[in-house]
């Protein structure tokens, strides 16, 4: 049997096993999940990366590890290129959206979440691919190279996504849920991508502006606004950007009554003339940027921060109290 009928036909079974629930779908892909800057970076040069070639050409603008984690990761590891069986790992559930930085642990964070999907048989057909039953940081991981070899894993701990047990079994399921897929030291992306998923509107527009001409034309309908339940929104996210006359309306969601120091920076579409704005200890849902007078008509090029981190930058118009 060829690798891809055996890869097509486990596909198959677990889609069957799972049959009716929200992992019915997950063999569909294999996933890569970073900070969208990073992403931005992948899609532009069109390659993935391992960590180790990443840091080493400068493609590593958002460092969103777990510095413990990658203390405990062996070395030889860092020179492939990681995937997840899975969206919603342990990982992503401490690492997304805009954390407070007085409680972000161990440098864990990933302000602007992105999924990159990839075809389930295309990255598993490749030759030399590795798997893994849990996460690699863990010394006794057990590492395969079969194909044959994906029947030892245990799917039902790997796509498990009801509450973890209290007892100790709870640390296996964690353990589980981190399963990888490892391609050694690069990726062509455009050979692989499937769907890109983005939280909301506003984190959509940011990755459209900041990609190039070339790689917006080659995802032309790609770029889906979570549309099968990714992401955790457990802290802050930017929803929506909202241009009137003569004001400027960022809706957030999810502050959990926690502040942030927020930065506005504008500059008119028409004439270059610059404004700036600071909100120290926001913790609302939705930040006004109001004006004097009706100068916003021809539009406005806005890069909005928060914690000193760029979470939205767009050029937007107004047309009768829309965005276009």
């Amino acid at each position: 049997m060829n690798k891809e009928i055996f890869l097509k036909t486990f596909q198959q079974s677990l889609q069957e096993k799972f049959k009716g629930s929200q992992q019915e779908w997950w063999s569909n892909y294999i996933y890569h999940f970073s900070h969208i800057k990073n992403i931005v970076e992948i899609l532009n040069c069109g390659k993935l990366y391992s960590r180790n070639q990443a840091i080493k050409l400068g493609l590593m603008t958002n460092d969103n590890a777990n510095d413990e984690v990658i203390q405990h990761t062996q070395h030889c590891y860092k020179d492939y290129v990681r995937f997840y069986f899975r969206p919603k790992t342990p990982t992503q559930y401490i690492n997304e959206g805009i954390i407070p930085l007085s409680e972000v642990a161990n440098n864990a964070h990933c302000p602007i979440p992105v999924f990159l999907l990839f075809d389930f048989v295309k990255i598993l057909s490749q030759d030399d691919v590795l798997f893994s039953e849990g996460n690699i940081a863990n010394r006794g991981v057990k590492i395969y190279n079969n194909l044959a070899e994906l029947n030892n894993l245990e799917f039902n701990n790997i796509f498990h996504s009801a509450p973890l047990p209290q007892e100790s079994y709870r640390e296996h399921i964690k353990y589980c849920r981190h399963a990888e897929v490892l391609v050694k030291d690069e990726l062509n992306v455009y050979d692989y991508l499937k769907l890109i998923v983005v939280r909301s509107q506003a984190d959509k527009e940011s990755l459209l502006f900041w990609l190039k001409d070339e790689a917006r034309k080659k995802l032309y309908g790609k770029i889906k606004i979570d549309p099968l339940g990714l992401f955790n929104h457990r802290w802050l996210s930017l929803e929506r950007v909202e241009l009137q006359a003569n004001k400027l309306i960022f809706h957030f969601e999810n502050t959990q009554r926690k502040s942030y120091d927020v930065r506005v920076n504008g500059e008119k579409l028409t004439d270059g003339e610059r404004f700036a704005g600071v909100k120290t200890s926001f913790s609302g849902t939705r930040l006004c940027w109001n004006f004097d007078a009706n100068i916003l008509v021809e539009g406005l090029h806005v890069i909005l921060s928060v914690d000193n981190t760029i979470i939205y930058e767009n050029e937007i118009k107004y047309i009768e109290d829309d965005i276009i």
